[in-house]
């Protein structure tokens, strides 16, 4: 025979704990084996085991005071709620526990991280929040920063290397985000709208990603130098987004703006596209690269490209005056249809060339525009496009030393005019590829790349 104990604790937590032992004794036979069986008993070995002592109970736990359980009020911050299972602090400051000052509602002037706790509604006369301080994090938090009559701007940024994201900033007097003059910001996952003097406005080597901005009556979007547009849409502005020099504007869209996209000089506008604008859907000063973009409606000109651009890949649909208007540039593959048609009425030019010359375009496709190519400048080469179903194919109205060969036209009215009065280097008209020259521009026939 042996003995045990077992001892057990339950803790039932109402009002207290209750602890309950219970002891229970039992007779265990020991096992026989076949050699006990057959050996008498005097025989058998003494037994040397010990019988272990009794257990003792472990010490009671008193357990903490029950914490009352926090009242719901409509005021209250989701953050002040505890949370079963989640921290009972927020480690980032909230900013509605922030002074003013003579110019802001809130001022962040120590370095950290900060967020939004509710809605913030400005007051007359002042900023909504003022960054005053570097390496600043401010989540909005899916809260809004909404201005009143007479208030400044959403958010000042007066210091670099700050980030805003998620959330929403509207009604302001000035700008939503205003951080000019402050380099390498991030700006992400925004929505701001109908604050009269810009959106979004960031400074050099600043980031805008994942932003929405509307009705903003100057600029939607702006970055100062060097900087990155990504996934962001504008709409209703005078301009929608602009960029000053060495910038990146991809996969972003602008609508109902007078010009859609601005580039200064040196920058990349990729995958991006233009909708009903009043006057530009992209347009780009010096030496930048439109590539594969999309321009629908534009009111007076698709693209605008300047000295030392290159247009490539683009497909552009329904504009006024030109869909490319261009100078000294590189205008490459794109598709370019119905330029002066419809509620589009204009000049109608699928590409025109314009007075600074030194262009070179090549495989384009220009379909059923007033006139698919005009010429009102000097030293241009026109090769390898293709033009159908123009009132003009190619028109020359002005300029000398254009070298013109290897296109093709068909269906126009007119496929080469030549109003220049000068010197031109144009290649044989043919509709006979096997006994047309190397340079020869085919006409009448459709021929297959």
């Amino acid at each position: 025979m042996r003995k045990g104990s077992l001892w057990l604790w339950c803790s039932l937590a109402l009002g207290g704990f209750v602890a309950v032992t219970l002891y229970a004794q039992n007779a265990v036979p020991k096992p026989v084996t076949g050699m006990e069986a057959s050996t008498p008993a005097a025989e058998m070995p003494s037994s040397t085991a010990t019988v272990p002592a009794a257990q003792t109970a472990p010490p009671l736990i008193t357990p903490p005071a029950q914490k009352a359980l926090p009242v719901l009020v409509e005021d209250v911050a989701a953050e002040e709620i505890a949370v079963p299972g989640q921290p009972c602090c927020e480690a980032r400051i909230p900013v509605d526990t922030l002074p003013g000052s003579a110019t802001a509602k809130h001022v962040i002037s120590k370095s950290g991280s900060y967020y939004l706790r509710k809605n913030l509604v400005g007051v007359a006369g002042k900023n909504g929040i003022e960054i005053l301080a570097k390496n600043v994090s401010l989540d909005l938090n899916g809260f809004a920063l909404q201005g009143v009559p007479n208030s400044l701007s959403g958010i000042l940024i007066a210091k670099n290397v700050c980030t805003v994201e998620n959330g929403t900033i509207c009604w302001w007097e000035q700008y939503g985000i205003m951080g000019e003059s402050e380099s390498a910001l991030t700006i992400r996952n925004v929505k701001a709208y109908n604050n009269p003097m810009g959106g979004i406005l960031a400074g050099y080597n600043s980031t805008i990603s994942d932003c929405t901005t509307d009705w903003n009556t100057e600029y939607g979007i702006k970055v100062v130098f060097g900087g990155r547009v990504l996934n962001c849409s504008t709409t209703a502005s005078v301009t929608g987004i602009w960029v000053g020099q060495g910038c990146e504007v991809v996969n972003s869209t602008a609508s109902f703006c007078d010009v859609g996209i601005y580039a200064e000089a040196r920058d990349i506008i990729e995958n991006c596209s233009a909708y009903t604008c009043y006057s530009t859907g992209i347009r780009a000063e010096g030496n930048a690269i439109i590539r594969s973009c999309s321009v629908v409606n534009g009111v007076i000109f698709g693209i605008e490209a300047y000295n030392g651009c290159e247009v490539s890949g683009c497909t552009i649909f329904s504009c006024g005056n030109a869909g490319i208007i261009t100078e000294q540039s590189r205008i490459i593959g794109n598709t370019i249809q119905d330029s002066g048609k419809g509620d589009m009425a204009g000049a109608g030019h699928g590409i025109e060339l314009s007075w600074g010359g030194g262009s070179a375009v090549s495989e384009n496709v220009l379909i059923n525009n007033n006139i698919g190519l005009s010429i009102w400048a000097d030293s241009n080469r026109i090769e390898n496009n293709k033009v159908h179903g123009s009132e003009i194919g190619i028109e020359l109205r002005r300029g000398h030393d254009n070298l013109i060969v290897k296109n093709q036209m068909t269906e126009n009215n007119v496929d080469l005019e030549n109003m220049s009065g000068h010197t031109n280097m144009i290649g044989t008209l043919s509709s006979d590829p096997a006994t047309a020259g190397p340079w020869a521009n085919f006409v009448g026939i459709d021929l297959k790349k």
